[in-house]
């Protein structure tokens, strides 16, 4: 799990090729840039962990800590037992907010998605941009529910802005 999502994130780049002055060179140059930085830092990481419990324990203490249910004890344990309890606090708060920005990239990279495949045509053409004179997207309410509500109304849809 920590290597899968330690290489998270790293084809946004491509998204933002329309927004590149020279999409083929910064794009390419961007991708390689976040590979080798994602890579070294899981690589040190991964290093410091193994040095920490040692290259014949670092498996049997991976296995615990997923047998006992709290997986995050095998990288926040040595945390807190080289620094002190404020460095768990800290690295929890940091993990935390990671995980958050995660989320708000991920919604931000749907939505550029949708908005590329709309402005290529694949989409409805309302995807693409803001609409009517103020350059701005509609007001909640001013269109109909989105078509998964159809599916799967909210109980409190009439009263509920988003």
């Amino acid at each position: 799990m920590f290597a899968v999502a330690s290489m998270f994130g790293f084809e946004s780049t491509a998204i933002y090729s329309a927004e590149a002055k020279d999409a083929h060179r910064t794009v390419a140059r961007a991708t390689y840039l976040s590979v080798v930085v994602i890579a070294v830092f899981f690589s040190f990481i991964s290093w410091m962990l193994v040095s920490y419990y040692g290259p014949s324990q670092v498996a049997a203490a991976a296995g615990a800590a997923l047998e006992s249910g709290d997986s995050t004890a095998f990288v926040l344990t040595p945390m807190v037992e080289m620094f002190g309890p404020w460095a768990g606090i800290t690295t929890g708060i940091l993990l935390v907010t990671s995980l958050l920005a995660g989320i708000i990239a991920f919604h931000n990279g749907i939505n550029r998605y949708l908005h590329s495949l709309a402005l290529r045509g694949s989409l409805p053409g309302a995807v693409a941009g803001p609409t009517g004179t103020a350059r701005r997207p509609q007001p909640p309410g001013s269109r109909p529910p989105p078509p998964s509500s159809w599916w799967f109304p909210s109980p409190c849809w009439p009263w509920t802005r988003f």
